[in-house]
C-alpha cells in the first residue's frame, strides 16, 4: 500500500513536471472550480437559521434549549446567550408550540398564578399575588412596545383606612431598558397603560425611569410649571413662538440676507375656557306687538232711582251714567287687559381656549439702519404677525453691528471646510480610479477573446510525428484527422477554442 502511494506521488510529480504551462493551468482552473462546487453544495444544503428569540432571560433561554433537546431540533445561541436561533423553516412551528406550553415565561408571573387554587390562603397572602400577578400582566404589556427592550413595574397599594383623611394613594415606578432614546409619546403612552390598570392610580403619581438613571416620567409631566400652565399649554406656547420667530425671520432674511436677522416672540395665550350667554331685549317693530293674553270685563245696569252714595263723589258719576230726576237709570262699564310677549334675543357663546391674548416681538437687525429703514421693517413685521394695539402688542426693532466670530471659531471652520473638501476629493478620486480599472480590464478582456489564432508550423508537427514510435504514428494521425474534420465542419468553435487556449 506505501508503495503504491509513493508510486502514484511519483507519476503524479513526473506529470506535472512534463506538463505544459497551459495545462497546469487548467488544471489548476479545474481543482478551484471542483473546490468552489463542494463548498457551494456544503453551503446551500446547510440549513439556515433564524431567530426563536430573542433578549431572553437566563432561566427562560436554559427551559427552552432543554425543551429543544428533547425535541431534537437543532439550536445555535446568540447574543451573549440571550438568544436563540433554530432552522428557518422551524420558526413558526416551533414559536407557536413553545407559547402553547408558556415559553417564554419572562421575569414576571402574570394572572396565572390564580390557577392553582390552594387551601389556607390568608387575605394577605392573597393581596400580595394580586400585586405580583398585576405587576407582571403590566412588565409583559409593556416589554411588547417597540423600543422597549426589558421592564419591571413595582406598584404600592396602601391598606385601606377607616377613614378617609388617612388613606394615601397608590403609587408605581417603571423601570425601562430602551433600545436607544424613546421619545415622550412612548412615555406618556406607559404612564396612561399603568394608571388606567390599576384602580386610584394617576399618572402624577407614576415614575418611569430608564437603566441609565434618567427620569423619564419628568419629560411629560402633567402638573403645572413653575409659569402655571400644564405642560400641553406650555408646548402649544412655545410651538405659537416659534411659528412666528420663523415667518420673521425667513422674511426679513430674504431682503436683508442670512444671518443679519434674529427675532424673538413672547406670546401670551388665553387658556380660559368660557361660556357666555347673552339676552337682548328690543322694542317690537309696531304698537301692536305679539299678543299673548287678553281679558275683558263689561258692567251694565238698568234700573229706578238716583245714583247711591254721597253727592258729588266721582263714584256716583260713572262714565256713562244718564238718570233723570226720579225716572230710570242706566250704565255700562267696560275693562279690556291686553298681555303682549316680552321681545328678546338669546346668545350663547362659546370661547375656545387658546387664543392670543398679548404678543412681544424683538428683531435686531445688523449694521446701521436709518429711521426710515426701521419704520418700514417695523411695519412690514407688525402686519405680517398680525400685531393689535389695542390689545397691547409690543414691538421693537434694534439695528446695531453684530459681533464676528474669533479667530479660533474661523479657523476650525476653515480647517472643517478643508477636511470636508478633502473627504469629497478623496471619494471622487476613488471612484474614478475604480471606474478606470473596470474600463481596463474591460478592454484587456475584449482584446483577447478577439485575438487570431496562431497556426502550428508543420515542420515542427512533422518532426513530432517523425520522432513518434509506430504504435502512436497511427493513434496521432487519427487524431490528427479528426481535429481536421472537426475544424472543416466547426471552423468558428475550433478557432474560438484554440484562441482561448492562446489567452491562456
Amino acid at each position: 500500500m506505501e508503495l503504491g502511494i509513493k508510486e502514484l506521488w511519483s507519476r503524479a510529480r513526473a506529470f506535472w513536471q512534463n506538463a505544459s504551462p497551459g495545462l497546469k493551468l487548467r488544471l489548476l482552473a479545474g481543482v478551484l472550480l471542483g473546490l468552489g462546487l463542494v463548498g457551494a453544495v456544503v453551503f446551500f444544503s446547510h440549513p439556515s437559521y433564524d431567530v426563536l428569540f430573542a433578549n431572553l432571560a437566563p432561566a427562560d433561554a436554559g427551559e427552552i434549549t432543554q425543551r429543544l433537546e428533547e425535541l431534537k431540533v437543532p439550536y445555535r445561541l446568540g447574543g451573549d446567550g440571550r438568544s436563540i436561533l433554530v432552522p428557518r423553516d422551524k420558526v413558526y412551528d416551533l414559536r407557536n408550540r413553545l407559547a402553547m406550553e408558556g415559553l417564554p415565561k419572562g421575569n414576571a408571573v402574570g394572572f396565572e398564578i390564580f390557577d392553582q387554587t390552594k387551601l389556607g390562603v390568608t387575605d394577605f397572602e392573597r393581596r400580595v399575588q394580586y400585586i405580583r400577578a398585576l405587576q407582571g400582566e403590566l412588565t409583559r404589556t409593556i416589554q411588547q412596545m417597540e423600543g422597549i427592550r426589558s421592564a419591571s413595574v413595582q406598584i404600592v397599594l396602601p391598606e385601606e383606612r377607616l377613614y378617609q383623611k388617612d388613606s394615601r394613594p397608590p403609587t408605581a415606578s417603571v423601570l425601562v431598558d430602551t433600545v436607544g432614546e424613546i421619545g415622550p409619546e412612548k412615555v406618556r403612552a406607559i404612564i396612561h397603560l399603568v394608571s388606567h390598570s390599576v384602580e386610584g392610580l394617576t399618572p402624577d403619581n407614576i415614575t418611569v425611569v430608564d437603566t441609565s438613571g434618567q427620569v423619564l416620567s419628568d419629560l411629560v409631566q402633567t402638573e403645572n410649571t413653575p409659569t402655571g400652565l400644564t405642560s400641553s399649554q406650555l408646548e402649544l406656547t412655545r410651538s405659537v413662538e416659534r411659528q412666528i420667530e420663523r415667518s420673521i425671520q425667513t422674511m426679513l432674511e430674504a431682503v436683508l440676507g442670512s444671518g443679519n436677522v434674529v427675532s424673538r416672540v413672547k406670546a401670551e395665550l388665553n387658556f380660559d375656557k368660557r361660556e357666555v350667554t347673552n339676552e337682548f331685549f328690543q322694542p317690537v317693530a309696531n304698537d301692536e306687538g305679539i299678543l299673548r293674553s287678553i281679558q275683558e270685563l263689561q258692567k251694565t245696569f238698568d234700573g229706578q232711582g238716583g245714583p247711591q252714595g254721597a253727592p258729588g263723589t266721582p263714584t256716583n258719576v260713572p262714565p256713562t251714567y244718564q238718570a233723570g230726576t226720579g225716572g230710570p237709570s242706566h250704565y255700562d262699564e267696560r275693562q279690556v287687559t291686553r298681555n303682549y310677549e316680552i321681545n328678546q334675543t338669546k346668545e350663547h357663546l362659546v370661547v375656545a381656549p387658546g387664543s392670543v391674548r398679548r404678543l412681544s416681538v424683538a428683531v435686531m437687525v445688523n449694521g446701521n439702519l436709518t429711521p426710515e429703514q426701521q419704520q418700514a421693517i417695523q411695519a412690514a413685521v407688525s402686519n405680517a404677525v398680525g400685531l393689535q394695539p389695542n390689545r397691547g402688542d409690543q414691538i421693537s426693532v434694534v439695528s446695531f453691528p453684530f459681533q464676528a466670530p474669533s479667530p479660533a471659531q474661523l479657523l476650525a471652520q476653515q480647517a472643517a471646510a478643508e477636511q470636508a473638501a478633502r473627504n469629497r476629493r478623496l471619494v471622487v478620486l476613488a471612484v474614478g480610479g475604480a471606474a478606470l480599472l473596470l474600463l481596463a480590464g474591460l478592454v484587456v478582456w475584449r482584446l483577447r477573446r478577439r485575438a487570431p489564432a496562431e497556426v502550428i508550423p508543420m515542420p515542427v508537427q512533422a518532426a513530432a510525428e517523425e520522432a513518434a514510435p509506430a504504435g502512436e504514428e497511427s493513434e496521432q494521425e487519427r487524431i490528427r484527422k479528426e481535429v481536421e474534420r472537426l475544424a472543416r465542419q466547426r471552423p468558428q468553435e475550433v478557432a474560438q477554442v484554440l484562441a482561448t487556449w492562446l489567452s491562456e
